[in-house]
Order: structure tokens, then C-alpha cells, then sequence
């Protein structure tokens, strides 16, 4: 398994970071590695969606836990494998789980 750490240190208060996050289908505005992405439904435990990253096939992926404005977890779901993607405002951690 492979772990890798990012982290970004910011003057932008919680509250700011959580509705860029939230504001799922806008993302493609500051993530340079989404084609495109979708959301059913709100931003919450539960909520599934499709996203395409460049370079590579579209995934499904599902938003595992939300903790406004502190932090969410998701799931995507890779052949053979699923990754989880972990992130709060002062930190991000990823892990893949075959």
C-alpha cells in the first residue's frame, strides 16, 4: 500500500475551504487533474457521483463521511482496488487498498 502526505498551508479560514469542496461540480476550477466530475444529490455521507480525472477512464466514487467544515472521506472505485482520500483543512492523506 502506498500512503502519500500533502499538505498546504493557507490564511483561508474552514468555513472557505468547505464550500470549495462542496461545491463539487465547480471543482474542475481549481483542480487541474479533473475532466469533470458529478454529484447526486448534496455534499454528505452517502452522496455518489462520477468523476474523470485526465488521462484516465471515468470512476465512480462515493463520499464516505463529512464533518463540516472540518473534514470528508471518500471512496473511489478502481479495478481491483479502491482509494480513500481523507481531507481537512490543515491536513490531506490518501491511502489505495487493494
Amino acid at each position: 500500500m502506498h500512503v502519500i502526505i500533502v499538505t498546504r498551508r493557507t490564511t483561508a479560514k474552514p468555513e472557505a475551504i468547505w464550500r470549495l469542496w462542496a461545491d463539487v461540480p465547480n471543482r474542475t476550477r481549481w483542480d487541474d487533474s479533473l475532466e469533470r466530475i458529478t454529484l447526486q444529490g448534496p455534499f454528505q455521507s452517502g452522496a455518489t457521483g462520477t468523476v474523470k480525472l485526465r488521462g484516465q477512464p471515468e470512476r465512480k466514487f462515493e463520499v464516505v463521511d463529512t464533518v463540516p467544515p472540518q473534514a470528508y472521506t471518500d471512496r473511489f472505485f478502481l479495478p481491483l482496488a479502491a482509494r480513500w482520500t481523507g481531507l481537512t483543512p490543515s491536513a490531506r492523506w490518501t491511502a489505495s487498498v487493494p
